[in-house]
């Protein structure tokens, strides 16, 4: 819902582009994650995984809203249709690279900034790349009424730190509910 909600109140475009902001770094950081020092690596990558759906939300609203134009019903569905295919082509073609990549440089090792790198780092780090031209080409998309990213990005901030706020505290209001059922106040009431 708190994606939705950014989508109505700040447009596709601004939308995709604050969530596709927070998953370029989604496949990168797993270069860091090492036995000794794990846990960082999975916190970041929490960030990336919370902004997917608000990344695919976005698109999908796109498209729906491009295709529900009053032109003629062959055109509207054309656009789906089309983006169905280009989303098959580019994922079969994604796979096709990523294994033809492994294993041309599958013996390959570095290191990034002092970090252990083999070509799964690689790949991560050209995952990322690739993240940031699609958003770059993101913002060719012209949009009304769009607000800027920094605004989506300061609304979902703010409702996911209000919504773990009431997640860490419920077992307090659980404990108030069950004391209550326990000890009952008393309601006193004046003779009269």
């Amino acid at each position: 819902p708190l994606w939705g909600r950014a989508v109505d109140r700040f447009g596709c475009r601004t939308t995709a582009l604050a969530a596709g902001f927070c998953i370029i770094h989604g496949s990168a950081v797993f270069i860091f994650v090492q036995r000794e020092n794990w846990i960082w690596g999975y916190a970041i990558s929490l960030i990336s995984t919370a902004a997917w759906p608000g990344l695919e939300l976005a698109s999908q609203t796109l498209l729906l809203r491009m295709s529900g134009t009053r032109r003629a019903d062959r055109q509207n569905s054309a656009y789906i249709a089309i983006n169905s295919f280009v989303a098959a082509i580019a994922g079969t073609l994604s796979g096709l690279f990523g294994g033809a990549f492994a294993r041309i440089l599958r013996d390959w090792n570095g290191s990034f900034f002092g970090w252990p790198l083999t070509y799964h780092g690689l790949l991560f780090i050209l995952s990322g790349c690739l993240r940031a031209l699609a958003l770059l080409w993101l913002r060719r998309i012209r949009e009304p009424r769009a607000a800027a990213p920094q605004d989506v990005l300061r609304y979902v901030a703010t409702h996911m730190y209000s919504n773990f706020q009431g997640a860490l505290l419920l077992p307090v209001r659980w404990l108030g509910r069950w004391t209550e059922r326990v000890h009952p106040r008393r309601i006193v009431r004046p003779n009269g």
